[in-house]
């Protein structure tokens, strides 16, 4: 369990992190967030952690504000508290931020160790951490014209209509997000960027009322309808998004942009695997060579990482054994080519199973949702159960 430390004093911080590390810690279980953003960024990632709250002589106790916040955010992490007051009213301030103990500052080591120690072999008694986070899978094209976001709003479709998941797909790509116009999903009144603002708002009624509804287990959280400057979401926000969605759903699924900045990059750290989306052309290729460096260079390991060749018998330059070859790990997932469907889903704006329910695509959407989720693949519906479910779609507002 990764163990946090804050706090003013900086020669307190450094004699705590040489404790744990000499008690056993590894260095990747020690972190040293600088604010609070970067500690819920981190809390995102591994929420079921451990805080060590440095308050010093404890006459500045306005740490414990932003500290009930965090708990209540994120009620999986585990506080101990360090002052050089233990009065009654610290005891009951720092019960009611949500701290588990409280030590002197600076703490006694094995003290320390041993608080550490047993908060971390206790089992959660809330209901937040009790609920298991939905697998999120993230798409992101190795170039543009890949037809990620066709493949990933299409697998969405497959797994709620097919595999009966509640799936939830967030369009990500804030300048040119169309994810919508591809579910045949109509406008969205809310997008994910005001979801991102609402701050200490931002709970589970918030979410479920600004998602857009597409199907009785599809939910859309849609990208705004222009665009917003960069900045308009914080990485850290984007996590409590994201978090949130992932205790609300089955799956998850994301559509990124194609390039990689802070935003991007907090989606994919949190993701559990990354689909890379090409095709049989060398700058495809070159771009998710480049693109699997930049992300195991953020500590993304490769064993997250699933290349998908889209559009897979199409003639091109390269072959599957060439791409094979020149990437780090080899094609995980083959997509037929059905460029006749595509491009009339692209133009109608309707997703494959209304246009082209026989289409091979979604026999490889299938198997890539089998395999990705370790799930059986469902029985094939015939015309009537297709269409039954087409009638449910469109019934929904």
């Amino acid at each position: 369990m990764p163990v946090h430390l804050m706090g003013k004093n900086a020669l307190h911080l450094n004699l705590i992190q040489s404790t744990l590390l000499a008690a056993g810690w590894s260095n990747d279980a020690v972190l040293t967030p600088a604010d609070v953003p970067a500690l819920e960024t981190a809390l995102s990632t591994h929420p079921q952690a451990s805080l060590v709250l440095d308050l010093g002589d404890g006459e500045d106790r306005s740490a414990l504000s932003w500290l009930a916040d965090v708990t209540r955010r994120w009620p999986a992490l585990q506080v101990v508290l360090l002052s050089g007051q233990r009065d009654e009213t610290l005891l009951l301030q720092a019960m009611r931020s949500g701290a588990r103990e409280v030590l002197d500052s600076p703490p006694e080591p094995g003290q320390l160790i041993e608080t550490l120690q047993g908060l971390s072999s206790q089992p959660s008694s809330s209901t937040a951490t009790d609920r298991r986070m939905a697998p999120m899978l993230v798409f992101i094209a190795s170039k543009g014209g890949n037809g990620s976001t066709q493949l990933a709003s299409n697998l969405a479709w497959q797994l709620a209509l097919e595999f009966d998941r509640d799936t939830t797909l967030a369009d990500l790509d804030l300048t040119y997000g169309d994810a919508s116009f591809y579910m045949g999903a109509g406008q969205a009144r809310h997008s994910i960027d005001q979801l991102s603002q609402q701050g200490d708002r931002l709970d589970a009624r918030l979410l479920s009322s600004s998602m857009h509804p597409v199907h009785a287990r599809l939910q859309l959280l849609a990208a705004p309808a222009t665009p917003v400057w960069p900045g308009a979401v914080t990485p850290a926000s984007l996590a409590r998004v994201l978090t949130l969605a992932r205790q609300q759903c089955d799956v998850l699924i994301l559509d990124l942009p194609r390039h990689v900045d802070p935003l991007t990059l907090q989606a994919l750290q949190m993701a559990d695997l990354v689909l890379l989306v090409m095709r049989r052309r060398v700058p495809d290729v070159r771009n998710a060579q480049r693109l699997m460096q930049l992300l195991q260079h953020h500590g993304i390991p490769l064993e997250r990482m699933r290349p998908v060749l889209n559009r897979a018998d199409e003639g091109g330059a390269l072959d599957a054994e060439a791409i094979d070859k020149a990437l780090p790990v080899p094609i995980a997932h083959r997509i037929a080519n059905d460029p006749a469907a595509l491009e009339a889903c692209v133009h109608l704006g309707l997703p494959l199973h209304v246009q082209a329910a026989g289409s091979a695509v979604l026999r490889d959407l299938r198997l890539l949702g089998s395999h990705c989720l370790n799930l059986p693949l469902p029985p094939r519906r015939g015309w009537l159960g297709r269409w039954l479910g087409q009638s449910t779609a469109s019934s929904k507002p």
